[in-house]
């Protein structure tokens, strides 16, 4: 019974064989009866021959695949740069603007590997003709230059960097104004001692008082005109214009924080407030006395977080020497130099920002658009206007130290 199985599996085998090498189905019947009636040892070398000739067949087969891509893709790249010259080198496909995209709509049509393993003789591909040549086309009707310049984005005036903002710490409210109680300690804390007792005597007594401070939100504001046709012909110019309004705003506001003097309707801002410089020292060059402004500061209990300079004053303490031409550079790691137009030249603050005061924004940095302004409606023009509410607040003016380089 089982040499019977193995007879009728060989037979059902040849008959496969026979088939996918492309013979009459009725020589492949003739084979497996054949195949029916052979003894075993001759079966074995025929198992053997067929497992070659199964092997031949697949090599072929793999071999006939890839000369039939390759050819293909030859013939691609023949029609591709046939294009090419036809349709310049604007030339741009259907399905991305460039010369893969032929190629790319061929190989990724659902016939290709069909075509490739010789399934179907025949692929057909419906691409747009007139995107083929859109390249060409676009030079041809283009009412532009043929050779066109470039064009960037609009060019304003050289722009601040703004630092000042970065040493505080920013906070939100939403409140008008901010009420902040200052406390002032006396510390007399010390031992239990009268001479000779350490027992049974009066220790010694502090005082603490405090002060009630007040910051009010200041408004900071400017506005132009613009006529309501340039801003709709022209989107650069809208973000233009709104750029250099908040531009605008951001100096103002740093020049608010370090100048204002609490008059006017503007902030009481850092110089205002802070400690003036007390140990000048005879002989000191600018190293000198940002150092020792340092040390006041430390001596007051704070953590210097950074000394502002304005540029020019940068600039001389960058080119110090010694009596040997050797420049006497500044030490970073103490304390961060913080270059800055704000600051008026020939003057420093050195801080512990962090410590000494918080910058509130009650309304930040925004952008508005109105018609409704005189008899611009009738004009049809319209104001842009930009506008901040902030104010700051100075906790301990000992931990600002200004001073004159």
């Amino acid at each position: 019974m089982k040499t019977k199985l193995i007879y009728g599996a060989l037979a059902a085998v040849g008959a496969l064989v026979i088939m996918a090498l492309g013979a009459d189905p009725a020589a492949a019947g003739v084979l497996a009866m054949a195949l029916g009636t052979m003894e075993v040892k001759d079966l074995e070398a025929l198992q053997e021959s067929l497992k070659k000739g199964l092997k031949d067949l697949s090599d072929r087969t793999g071999r006939q695949l890839d000369d039939t891509t390759a050819e293909l893709k030859s013939r691609l790249l023949d029609v591709e740069q046939a294009l090419a010259h036809r349709g310049g080198s604007g030339y741009s496909g259907p399905l991305g603007g460039s010369h893969k995209a032929v190629s790319d709509a061929v190989l990724s049509a659902p016939g290709f590997a069909m075509v490739a393993s010789r399934e179907v003789p025949e692929l057909r591909v419906r691409l747009d003709a007139k995107s083929l040549h859109i390249g060409m086309k676009a030079a041809v009707v283009s009412q532009d230059a043929l050779v066109q310049s470039g064009r960037t984005e609009i060019i304003g005036a050289a722009q601040r960097r703004r630092t000042l903002r970065d040493l505080l710490n920013v906070r939100f409210t939403d409140a008008g104004s901010m009420e902040f109680p200052k406390a002032s300690l006396t510390n007399n804390a010390g031992p239990q001692y009268s001479s000779p007792n350490r027992e049974n005597v009066a220790k010694n007594e502090s005082s603490l008082s405090f002060t009630l401070g007040k910051a009010d939100a200041v408004t900071v504001a400017h506005w132009i005109p613009a006529s309501r046709q340039v801003l709709a012909d022209a989107g650069m110019l809208r973000a233009f214009i709104d750029g250099q309004l908040l531009y605008g705003l951001s100096i103002e506001e740093e020049d608010q924080i370090m100048l204002g003097d609490g008059s006017g309707g503007s902030m009481d801002g850092l110089v205002n407030q802070a400690t003036a410089y007390n140990r000048t020292t005879s002989g000191d060059n600018g190293v000198d006395v940002l150092r020792r402004s340092v040390t006041q500061v430390q001596l007051a209990d704070g953590n210097p977080t950074g000394i502002l300079l304005n540029p020019a004053d940068a600039e001389d303490l960058a080119l110090l020497k010694d009596s040997q031409g050797r420049y006497l550079e500044w030490n970073e790691k103490l304390v961060p130099i913080v270059v800055s137009n704000a600051i008026t030249a020939g003057t420093f603050l050195t801080g512990d920002f962090a410590q000494a005061c918080d910058y509130w924004v009650r309304e930040d940095a925004l952008v508005r658009i109105s018609e409704s302004h005189s008899d611009f409606f009738t004009k049809n023009m319209i104001a842009i206007l930009a506008e901040l509410r902030a104010m700051l607040t100075v906790y301990r003016p000992a931990l600002l130290v200004k001073g004159a380089l």
